[in-house]
């Protein structure tokens, strides 16, 4: 995979094992980017409304999160228009059509049933910066990719 420029990448999730092994599988790439871990929907909103802070390329959104959900904040993220550009890539547990139209109607570009093992983990990062390099303006289009 080329590296054209820094990648910064926001992870918000509440378990301890898939924030860890998310980490690793980047390190492991030996890809130009840098990793914010958020272990919760509050502490992720804290993060992205303090504005001395740059806006992250990339946010791995989980959507079961303790204190605010990841569709609260999917919406609210959505609803503020400092992050059009930022590409939204939910990775999850749900299973059913109608669980991810949702989260798709709500502004989320990229789908993926959340990965345990370190080699699909690694694929599915690296499938969510080709499609954030390949679509650049992706952010709150209307655009979405789902993969199972």
């Amino acid at each position: 995979m080329d590296n054209h420029s820094s990648i910064s990448i926001l992870l918000a999730d509440d378990d301890n094992d898939d924030r860890y092994f998310f980490s690793v599988a980047l390190e492991e790439m030996v890809l130009d980017s840098t990793l914010k871990l958020i272990p919760d929907g509050v502490a992720l909103m804290d993060e992205l409304n303090d504005e001395s802070k740059e806006v992250p390329d990339i946010l791995f959104l989980d959507m079961n999160m303790p204190r605010k959900s990841g569709m609260e904040c999917l919406k609210e993220i959505r609803a503020n228009r400092r992050f059009d550009t930022l590409c939204i890539a939910i990775y999850s547990t749900f299973d059913t059509d109608e669980q991810i139209d949702k989260i798709l109607a709500a502004g989320a570009n990229i789908y993926f049933n959340k990965p345990h093992e370190m080699e699909k983990i690694k694929e599915m990062i690296k499938q969510v910066i080709r499609i954030y390099r390949y679509y650049p303006d992706l952010g709150a289009s209307e655009e979405a990719f789902l993969f199972d």
